[in-house]
């Protein structure tokens, strides 16, 4: 298995500077002022960042792997949610994204009386807009926008370079069974961006396991992998001995990318579409070693 390169991964404060630091939904900000807030996964913790208001997070997941946080910071169980201890932190907003599988949770905490919001993401301009939208509920604007400018121009000085074919991609993620993204997420046009065309694009809904035959006999010219699928050739294979019969297998043409790239929509969205467009164009950019 190849390995489009090694990343670097940024702590959720270096990622607001990284964006030029000193709108998912389709809802209007309102003139609420929130000063205590929990997020529900790696992705909406990054926007806040990014939008200048990661100062006013008092909880995240204990699953984020990719930050570096305060001790004022609690690291809480959300999956199922640590009741208790989140009333313990006194939020006044709780917030996640629906792709992230955190609409359960999100349920339970709002039949309880949280304030919670899932944000929906389909695209670079949702998550544009969400942080948008984050910086006039915080008060911090400016910084929002000129972290989504400059976000912006390096999602289009991808997009600029990309001017030859589009290679069909398979992505996969799951560790026992399966599954790829269908047209409710934000996957396929980060690949779309990257240059490529996946093949799940066309599936109704969200998340969903994929049967063996379908990847199989799916015609990508790349099948690309979350850690979690397999860490090596050799591993994937023997969990998923169908997958010597792939083309991509069988042009050597199955590659890894970090979780934390793709799986959740945030400013990493362009570090993940810039680590597929590597991949599938191999001669418009130097890899990183």
């Amino acid at each position: 298995m190849f390995s489009a390169c090694e990343f670097f991964s940024p702590s959720a404060e270096a990622l607001g500077a990284w964006a030029g630091l000193d709108q998912s939904s389709q809802e209007e900000p309102t003139s609420e002022v929130y000063r205590r807030v929990v997020t529900l996964d790696q992705g909406m913790t990054d926007l806040m960042y990014s939008a200048g208001a990661g100062g006013y997070i008092v909880g995240v997941s204990t699953l984020e792997k990719h930050g570096m946080f305060p001790d004022s910071v609690a690291k809480i169980l959300v999956s199922p949610p640590d009741v208790e201890r989140i009333r313990q932190l006194e939020p006044d907003w709780i917030i996640g994204t629906r792709n992230a599988n955190s609409e359960h949770t999100a349920e339970k905490l709002s039949k309880l009386g949280f304030n919670v919001r899932l944000f929906s993401f389909k695209n670079w301009h949702d998550v544009t807009r969400t942080i948008q939208e984050l910086g006039t509920y915080f008060g911090t604007d400016y910084r929002a926008k000129n972290a989504t400018d400059t976000l912006t121009a390096q999602w289009r000085s991808i997009r600029n370079l990309i001017n030859i074919g589009r290679p069909s991609v398979l992505f996969l993620t799951g560790e026992k069974s399966l599954e790829g993204f269908g047209t409710d997420t934000h996957l396929n046009k980060m690949i779309e961006d990257a240059g490529g065309y996946s093949l799940t694009s066309k599936l109704d809904g969200g998340k969903q396991i994929l049967k063996s035959d379908f990847i199989a006999h799916a015609p990508a010219d790349f099948i690309i992998l979350t850690p979690d699928v397999a860490e090596s050739l050799r591993e994937l294979i023997q969990k998923h001995p169908y997958f010597a019969q792939t083309r991509a297998f069988k042009r050597k043409k199955i590659y890894l990318i970090a979780s934390e790239l793709t799986l959740y929509p945030s400013p990493r969205y362009i570090e993940g579409a810039k680590e597929f467009a590597q991949i599938f164009f191999t001669d418009l950019f130097t890899p990183l070693q």
